[in-house]
């Protein structure tokens, strides 16, 4: 049996901006959402699950997701004030503080 990724979820205080974050920069689709603020949940189809709430730490190291145009992605999410990470040019850290890496 062969394990796979089944869901990231994390824990923001910018609910809104989240959900857009993942929705113009990667074009993810909501699968379902749940509840009303401050305690709204929202899961996309590509296996992100956005939580609203203070995150209780950092317990989230990084998502690694495949996109078919890294550089189109990059801009996109340099649009969203992402930042890069030296070092690790298919790298990025969201406004919302979530490391992200597009793999190759």
């Amino acid at each position: 049996m062969q394990v796979q990724l089944h869901h990231v979820a994390i824990c923001t205080d910018q609910f809104e901006a989240s959900v857009q974050f993942y929705k113009d920069v990667f074009g993810m689709t909501v699968d379902r959402t749940q509840g009303e603020a401050p305690h709204r949940k929202v899961w996309f189809c590509e296996g992100i699950q956005l939580n609203e709430g203070t995150p209780a730490g950092n317990s989230l190291d990084h998502i690694g997701l495949w996109v078919p145009d890294q550089a189109a992605t990059l801009e996109k999410a340099k649009a969203h004030g992402c930042k890069g990470i030296e070092g690790r040019p298919n790298w990025f850290l969201t406004p919302q503080g979530v490391v992200i890496e597009l793999a190759k």
